[in-house]
């Protein structure tokens, strides 16, 4: 049988994914290292400012990444459909939502947020707001400065 392009490749995978699930499993939470990493860049290099600017630096760059690079499409449209083909024991083992990410990371950064789980649900929020600049058309990159420092004010 001769040997095609796509059975390499399949067969290279195996040796570094234990099944073709946790290599899809690979690709989103690729996203959210990548993501975060941007965010976590954006905290380092702002220290110097008052908190809630720090904090909305970060979420302001974090939204411009995703934009970019066009990976809260993928997550939104994509990964919920591969991650739903995957073995529970495998989600329960491997697969943790970006919650936790969200309220750790300014911590990590030295900022002490108030409001916990309240504060981190208004970051995701502000993050899906990505999805949606189509509908703000050209006053998105002001609305959305306006949202995220209007909700940077009360948890720094």
């Amino acid at each position: 049988m001769p040997k095609t392009k796509w059975g390499s490749v399949i067969f290279t995978a195996y040796k570094f994914f234990d099944s073709k699930e946790l290599l899809f499993f690979v690709v989103p939470e690729d996203i959210h290292t990548e993501g975060f990493a941007v965010a976590q860049h954006s905290l380092q290099g702002s220290a110097a400012l008052p908190p809630a600017e720090r904090a909305a630096a970060a979420i302001l760059t974090a939204c411009r990444w995703l934009s970019e690079t066009r990976a809260l499409v993928f997550m939104e449209n994509d990964a919920e459909s591969l991650l739903r083909r995957l073995p529970q024991d495998i989600l329960s083992t491997h697969y943790h939502d970006d919650e936790g990410h969200i309220r750790a990371l300014p911590e990590e950064s030295g900022l002490c947020p108030r409001g916990g789980t309240a504060a981190g649900a208004a970051v995701r929020g502000l993050i899906l707001t990505v999805s949606h600049q189509d509908q703000m058309g050209q006053l998105y990159p002001q609305v959305l400065s306006l949202l995220v420092h209007g909700a940077c004010r009360e948890p720094f």
